[in-house]
Formats: structure tokens, C-alpha cells, sequence
């Protein structure tokens, strides 16, 4: 009999019942030491873009548990509470306390502290692939070989730390079902719950178990105590936030990512085109796979329509003139997401289950979150798909069965070079800002005036450690001879009046090489579409 012909309650509860396999224990130990692996050459990297929010955060609650943004900080240029400031909740900051208690607040030491959460997400995955009827060791390697896992994973940042709680979540809420165990659906609640004070994306979690649970029972049960619990836990930080800081977080969220910036400002279809620019080059290295994945006519038509619209895609940036290299990687990440697109859809329309419907939801949630909804699409916000675009590829290349095991782990390698190259350059981003400090540093002891600097992100946190003063707009009062060290590739940058100072000099640091992450000048913007 054909898979299609199985009735789609029995083909969950084997998909259900994979979790058990012997052979499973192995596959996570494979994939726990190929996550070490890869991310143990960037232990040392600088804190970058927002870390540094993540660890001052971190070491007021080690002074202050109760009160973790109980300290003022210039981070825009002007004075302000940290409430005011920090968009995350401050559970992932929590963590980072708990690092730095136990081995200190070296880059060394919270780096090897995140490697807890990576290698927890990518077994989440594999037990969710397990669930999904497919294979863990392939879902969890596609995982791991994506450049935005890499990269992500090399941050201090919450992103990592919110989607392993995600897809643990998940594990135990679609376990619920097995034999409506009340006790997994608290749980998945409880983790739910943790999952928003992680990153507060992680609310889009209860629609997506909603949606799931409505599909699979068509009637309420036990498993809403996994959405109503999830949201407990989230009102009650709320509460105690508004309590203590006189603010709601999640509405002054909300209106954070409703900024009317310069991407809100753009038609609808070029933010489309960006959402799909950034999904597929953040996934690139699954469509090396692109041939194991369809029939050679399927394949014919998949690559014929998605390379019309990715030309498409490419001609509505016309007017940007970003020059033949950039449009012809904005073709090459089209094609790639696309290509992802049809394979939900695809999946969706064969299986009709829901577990198909639930990763064709996921993967266009966090589409339609990246590309209309927050503030800028950036990488961050494509990471939440990554799970789903594992399983997909491992359910593709396990109904197709074309590929050797040895053609698929060569792609896969190939994926993880690719992405290590694309670490290795924010590595030495990041490190830029550490190397210009120490420079800036020293200059600022010589007595030839005082140092000030703008800028935010790890330079400001290098910066400020060698003790340099930031400037605050319209409170710094300058006299001749003191300086300003202006971070080219950088933010929260303001324009001083040529009239009032003259350069001195200009210094360049090494900084990604020939594999751009963020500027403006090559049109990359991993961190915010804004700059490319």
C-alpha cells in the first residue's frame, strides 16, 4: 500500500512512535559533536551587534536578580533606563549570569556556555524530524550546515536559546497526543512560557500549537493547557514588568517592530522580494540538494518558475543599482527560497496531515514576520524557520530515496564549509571592533585632550571597557583638542558639524574580507535589510 492510502491518524501515530528507536540515542551524539565541532573555532569571538545589551543585562542581575534592567545606559546617544532600551525579555540574560558566575565573563567563557543551547536545539530537531517520520541524523545536519545557525549560534544574543525552547516545546506538546498526557501538555506550556521570556517571537508559538491541536482533534481537550499555561507564564512577567518598570514589554515591543523606518516605507512586493532574498540565502545550502529533491520534470518546472520570479524579484530592485554581482546573488537567494516555498507546499498538498500543514505554517509565519512585520528582515528573523526547512528537506530526499547516503553527506559538507565561511567573516567583523579599541584605547592616554566615540553594538562595549567616554548628545561639552572616534560601519551614528572639528585621521581594521555580512557600501545586511 501507498503511503497516500494510509489514514492519516495511523500515519501520525507511527510518525509518533519513531522516537523510540534505539539507533535515534546515536544519531544525537553524532549531533551534538558536529554542533561542538563547528562552533568551537569562534569561542573566542567578540561580543557583536546586541551582546552587550545581553551581558550588561547578565551582570546587573548578578548584583540584582529581581531587578534586571535596573541600570541607565547610552546606548542611542542619550541617557535611558535599560527598560527603555532592551526590545528582548531577560530570560536568555539569566543564563549568561549563570555563565559568569560559574567561569566569568570572558568571550571564551560565554561562548562555551551557549554551545548548551545550540547543541539543544539541533537535538530538538531531530527528535521533531523523529515525530515527522523522517530522519534526524539528515534533519539535524541541515540544520547545523546552515550559514544562519552558524552565525546565529557564534552570538550571545537570545535567538538560539528562544528556538530550542521552541522546538522542545513542540516535542512535548505534539507527545501530549499520544495518550492525552496532561502532564506533557504542562510542559509544553511551561516551556511555551519560557520560550516568549527568551525572545518574545516566541509567542508566535501558541497560534502555531493552536492551529495544530484544532487540525489534529477538530474539538478542545487537554492539550489547550499547553496554550492557556504558555500564556501565564507571559502574563505574569508582564505583570511584574509593568509593576516595576511602568511599561507593558510586549505592546512597547510591538510598537518597536512597527517602526516606520526606511523598510516600512518600501512597496509591498519589495518587501515580498527581501523576505525571499533573505530565506533562501539563509538556507542556501539546502538547494544543493535541489536534485535529489524532485523528479526531473518537477525539477525542470521548479527551477524554470522560480527562476522567472527570481527575476522578477531582481528587477524590482532595478532602481537600487546594486550592480551585477549583488543582483546576481539576489537571483541565486530567490531561486534558493523559493525553492523552500515549494517544498512546503508541496509536502502540504501530498501528505494533508497535521504535521504537513504545521510546517507549511511555520515556515510562511516566519516568512510573513521577517518580510512584513518587523522592524527590518534580517537573519535573526529568518533562524525560527530553520526546523522546519530541515524536516521538510529530510522528508523530500526520504520519499524521493535517489540520494546515497554518501552523495547527501557530501552536500551537506559542502553546506557546512559555506557556512563556516560566512561565520568566519562575522568573526572577524566582530573582531574589528575589539582590535580598533584596543588602538582608540591607548591613543586616549596620551594626554592630547579627551577621547570620546559614538557608536553602539561591540564597539561600544570594547570601547567602553578601555575607558572611553561615549558622547551624549547635547550634554558632552567639547573643547579644542579633544577627539571623536566615528565607527564607519556602525549605528546610532550623528553628524558633528564640519564647522566645529576637522579629521585627523583615518584608521582601517581588517574586516571580513572578500565575504561581506554588513555594509552598506557592498549592499550586505545580515543584521537589517536596510543596509542591504
Amino acid at each position: 500500500m501507498s503511503t497516500s492510502n494510509v489514514p492519516d491518524q495511523k500515519r501520525t501515530s507511527q510518525a509518533g512512535n519513531r522516537g523510540s528507536e534505539p539507533s535515534g540515542q546515536r544519531h544525537l551524539v553524532w549531533l551534538a559533536l558536529a554542533t561542538t565541532l563547528l562552533l568551537l573555532p569562534f569561542a573566542n569571538k567578540a561580543l557583536h551587534i546586541d551582546d552587550p545589551l545581553f551581558v550588561w543585562t547578565a551582570e546587573q542581575i548578578l548584583t540584582d536578580p529581581a531587578d534586571f534592567y535596573g541600570f541607565d545606559l547610552n546606548w542611542y546617544g542619550v541617557v535611558e533606563p535599560m527598560h527603555e532600551i532592551q526590545k528582548n525579555p531577560p530570560l536568555a540574560s539569566y543564563y549568561l549570569a549563570l555563565i559568569i558566575a560559574i567561569a566569568g565573563n570572558s568571550e571564551i567563557a560565554l561562548h562555551l556556555g551557549m554551545l548548551v543551547p545550540a547543541i539543544a536545539l539541533v537535538i530538538g530537531i531531530a527528535g521533531l524530524a523523529r515525530r515527522f517520520g523522517t530522519d534526524p541524523l539528515v534533519a539535524g545536519f541541515v540544520a547545523v550546515t546552515t550559514p544562519v545557525f552558524v552565525l546565529s549560534a557564534t552570538s550571545l544574543m537570545s535567538d538560539v536559546a528562544m528556538l530550542a525552547l521552541w522546538c522542545w516545546a513542540l516535542l512535548y506538546f505534539m507527545r501530549g497526543f499520544d495518550d492525552d498526557s496532561v502532564a506533557d501538555f504542562a510542559v509544553a506550556g511551561v516551556l511555551i512560557g519560557l520560550c516568549v521570556l527568551t525572545k518574545y517571537f516566541g509567542l508566535a508559538l501558541v497560534p502555531l500549537a493552536f492551529a495544530y491541536g484544532i487540525h489534529r482533534t477538530r474539538a478542545a481537550g487537554p492539550w489547550l493547557v499547553s496554550v492557556a499555561l504558555g500564556l501565564a507564564v507571559v502574563l505574569v512577567f508582564d505583570l511584574y514588568a509593568y509593576a516595576r518598570y511602568g511599561l507593558h514589554p510586549l505592546l512597547d515591543v510591538i510598537e518597536y517592530a512597527s517602526f516606520d523606518d526606511g523598510a516600512r516605507k518600501l512597496p509591498l512586493a519589495l518587501r515580498a522580494a527581501t523576505g525571499v532574498f533573505f530565506m533562501g540565502g539563509c538556507a542556501i545550502g539546502t538547494l544543493l540538494l535541489a536534485p535529489w529533491l524532485w523528479s526531473r520534470r518537477a525539477l525542470a518546472m521548479v527551477v524554470f518558475s522560480t527562476g522567472a520570479i527570481a527575476v522578477l524579484c531582481v528587477a524590482a530592485f532595478e532602481s537600487q543599482k546594486l550592480g551585477f554581482g549583488v543582483q546576481v546573488q539576489q537571483a541565486l537567494f530567490a531561486v534558493a527560497g523559493l525553492h523552500l516555498a515549494a517544498l512546503a507546499l508541496r509536502d502540504a498538498a501530498d501528505e494533508r496531515t497535521p504535521e504537513a500543514w504545521m510546517l507549511a505554517l511555520w515556515l510562511f509565519g516566519v516568512f510573513w514576520f521577517a518580510a512584513f512585520t518587523n522592524w527590518t528582515t534580517n537573519g535573526r528573523s529568518i533562524l525560527p524557520a530553520i526546523p522546519a526547512i530541515a524536516i521538510l528537506v529530510a522528508r523530500a530526499l526520504a520519499k524521493r530515496g535517489t540520494a546515497r547516503p554518501i552523495v547527501i553527506g557530501a552536500t551537506i559538507g559542502m553546506a557546512a564549509i559555506l557556512s563556516v565561511l560566512v561565520a568566519s567573516a562575522d568573526y572577524r567583523l566582530a573582531d574589528s571592533a575589539r582590535v580598533a579599541s584596543r588602538t582608540f584605547g591607548l591613543e586616549g592616554s596620551g594626554g592630547k585632550g579627551r577621547l570620546y566615540f559614538q557608536g553602539s553594538w561591540g564597539f561600544q562595549h570594547y570601547m567602553q571597557q578601555a575607558g572611553v567616554a561615549k558622547m551624549v548628545l547635547g550634554q558632552s561639552a567639547f573643547v579644542p583638542g579633544d577627539r571623536i572616534v566615528m565607527p564607519s560601519n556602525n549605528t546610532n551614528l550623528v553628524r558633528i558639524p564640519p564647522a566645529r572639528t576637522r579629521p585627523i585621521a583615518l584608521e582601517e581594521v581588517a574586516g571580513s574580507g572578500w565575504i561581506s555580512i554588513l555594509s552598506r557600501s557592498r549592499s550586505a545586511g545580515f543584521y537589517a535589510s536596510l543596509w542591504g
